[in-house]
């Protein structure tokens, strides 16, 4: 195994275990379950990108005026820089997603921070609030 620093990722979709792109994540170590402490705008919606997949979730820094934020519910991963680089390459980064620091909790431990990946702007008119958080 590699000394390279290891970053911490917050997941919320796609990439947790039992989607379709976790396969990325193989070679992360899985650190936990976690919430987010600050609330954010959850949305599921269509992937231009990826017409194949029905829909995706969206975390943005603020909710559509009508919707109120709410924490999200994912997982935290360990992951080496080369994963990384995957994971920005699948999320667009910087430009489709951006890539930012977040605090999340997990069980009763101190809140990490670790990255997640958020749309900038705001949420589409067509995109749907993900109730509960949880994707």
């Amino acid at each position: 195994m590699s000394d390279a620093p290891r970053e911490r990722v917050f997941v919320y979709g796609t990439l947790k275990r039992g989607f379709c792109n976790h396969a990325l994540l193989d070679e992360a170590k899985f650190i936990g379950e976690a919430t987010t402490v600050e609330r954010f705008g959850f949305y599921l919606g269509a992937d231009d990108y990826a017409p194949e997949v029905e829909e995706i979730p969206y975390l943005y820094r603020q909710p559509k005026a009508a919707d109120e934020a709410m924490t999200v519910h994912g997982e935290v991963w360990e992951i080496s820089p080369a994963t990384l680089r995957q994971l920005d390459q699948l999320e667009g980064h910087p430009d489709w997603y951006q890539r930012e620091n977040i605090q999340v909790q997990m069980n009763s431990e101190a809140p990490v921070e670790v990255q997640a990946y958020l749309r900038p702007g705001s949420p589409s008119d067509a995109y749907r609030p993900i109730e509960g958080g949880c994707f």
